[in-house]
């Protein structure tokens, strides 16, 4: 799952979403760069890419998947030698998923 959440981090609409969610925190969100592009949708993209993913680990269809996989379903701008800050982001992430309300979740309890 750390490698999903690693790849996931190079994902446009997953990163917007995970700085949409600091700005928001921060009371900042109208001067965060690219505000115009990712508002709207953004969390719904969000939220299907995460619960896709986790639906399929859930259902056993996928023990790891592949980064060209991923990048092929989606993701039309990855690139694989941007560097992040995965720690921090990895910490804030699970902090953040487990807010989120998905389907899967509520049937594995």
């Amino acid at each position: 799952m750390n490698a999903v959440m690693q790849c996931l981090l190079c994902i446009p609409e997953f990163s917007a979403q995970y700085y949409h969610i600091e700005r928001e925190r921060d009371g900042h969100l109208e001067e965060d760069i690219g505000y115009e592009y990712y508002k709207g949708d953004s969390r719904s993209k969000f939220l299907e890419i995460i619960k896709s993913i986790v639906n399929e680990f859930w259902a056993g269809k996928n023990k790891s998947m592949k980064l060209e996989e991923l990048r092929s379903r989606y993701d039309q701008e990855f690139d694989r030698y941007e560097q992040h800050d995965s720690g921090l982001f990895m910490l804030e992430l699970f902090e953040s998923i487990q807010k989120i309300e998905v389907d899967c979740f509520a049937q594995a309890c």
